[in-house]
């Protein structure tokens, strides 16, 4: 299993309790999957990620805000400031 980090980053509590029933993932809790997926994201110098980020930035769980806004910061830092390109995926 090879799931996309935004995918794993934006997943919601049901899609977790289903994709991970009897998996030892699920010690991670919702919360350390997606953290851990928005760091990924952060740490690959993937310009596309930015706007899922951006989006996440504002979640209400402030673990997973907290780490986008920091992968915002990496990525801007790696790839350099948004352009719009990315919109347009």
């Amino acid at each position: 299993m090879n799931p996309a980090l935004d995918w794993l980053a934006e997943m919601q509590p049901e899609d977790f309790r289903r994709v991970f029933r009897g998996s030892p993932i699920r010690r991670t809790k919702l919360t350390g999957l997606r953290r851990n997926a928005v760091i990924a994201m952060g740490n690959s110098g993937d310009a596309k990620f930015m706007p899922t980020l951006r989006s996440l930035a504002e979640d209400p769980d402030p673990v997973v805000a907290q780490h986008a806004q920091w992968a915002l910061q990496s990525l801007t830092i790696t790839v350099g400031p948004p352009s719009g390109r990315e919109h347009a995926r």
